[in-house]
């Protein structure tokens, strides 16, 4: 499933809110896959480190909806980096350059695992 398909079902608060908390683990799964982070780390940072016991406090609607806004941001700014390296190649290719400068694959090098 994508990532639109898992942030609308968080945001729908007519299912079950630990459905709701699933989902948005998905959400921060793909954007783990997208920027090569490491999802331990990243679901560390956004406070997602506890799952379901009996007894415990579910999440509140409140946290899923900041921490899927807070995914969001970080995922629109990196594939708009990473847009950003597609046009610069693509021109660098037009204009004959076909393999990765030391610079380039820098760039990309952190593009790719610069988040976790």
């Amino acid at each position: 499933m994508s990532f639109s398909y898992h942030a609308r079902r968080v945001r729908d608060p007519a299912h079950p809110v630990w459905l709701r908390l699933s989902s948005l683990r998905a959400c921060v799964r793909s954007f783990c896959a997208l920027t090569g982070g490491s999802y331990t780390r990243v679901s560390a940072c956004l406070e997602l480190d506890f799952g379901y016991e009996p007894g415990r406090e579910p999440p509140t609607d409140e946290f899923l909806r900041r921490t899927l806004d807070q995914v969001e941001r970080e995922r629109n700014a990196s594939l708009q980096r990473l847009r950003a390296f597609q046009t610069r190649r693509v021109r660098a290719k037009a204009r004959g350059n076909r393999q990765l400068s030391t610079a380039e694959r820098t760039v990309l090098r952190e593009l790719a695992g610069g988040v976790g």
